[in-house]
């Protein structure tokens, strides 16, 4: 696997922010991102505990790299993380193929449609790309229009279906 993608290479921001790639400092903060987006998707869930073992199981800034858009500081503030995007080296289910595979992707609300998401996506697709990877692939929850809008817009495709029943539903049903 090739080396992360260097600043240069990657999208403009808009004005006041700038990319940082993530490091072995930043687990607990990617964690939040990740907790964060979970309790936008579901906001009648009280507990996201369980996402500490995930964040775990994926954190390896080498091979599971993400990368951050935050404010640049100025002299009353300090930088904020206002965007972040979380991949790791997957396999294609159906092809065996190696993929990029996107575990969490983040913008502030307050930061959202100025092109924060589509620059985060396009941070994992040059890995992909220097990495020789055949694809880029992501989960998304069918309710979260938006970003499914997004991924639409950026050329992402549908190819499978995720489907959930519950034991007690078994038993009764």
């Amino acid at each position: 696997m090739s080396g992360l993608p260097v600043r240069a290479q990657l999208l403009p921001l808009p004005s006041g922010c700038r990319w940082r790639l993530g490091n072995d400092r930043d687990r607990d903060r990617l964690l939040a991102c990740v907790c964060a987006t979970f309790a936008e998707a579901f906001p009648q869930q009280d507990s996201w505990a369980h996402l500490v073992d995930t964040v775990d199981r994926h954190f390896d800034p080498q091979q599971a790299p993400f990368w951050w858009i935050e404010t640049t500081p100025e002299a009353d503030r300090a930088c904020l993380e206002i965007g972040c995007v979380w991949a790791c080296k997957g396999i294609g289910q159906v092809t065996g193929e190696p993929i990029a595979y996107i575990l969490a992707l983040w913008v502030d609300p307050a930061w959202r449609r100025r092109g924060l998401g589509t620059a985060l996506v396009r941070a994992v697709e040059r890995w992909a790309d220097e990495s020789g990877f055949a694809a880029v692939e992501l989960q998304v929850f069918g309710q979260n229009a938006a970003a499914r809008a997004l991924y639409e817009r950026l050329g992402f495709q549908v190819a499978g279906l995720w489907m959930r029943r519950s034991p007690l539903e078994l038993r009764v049903g």
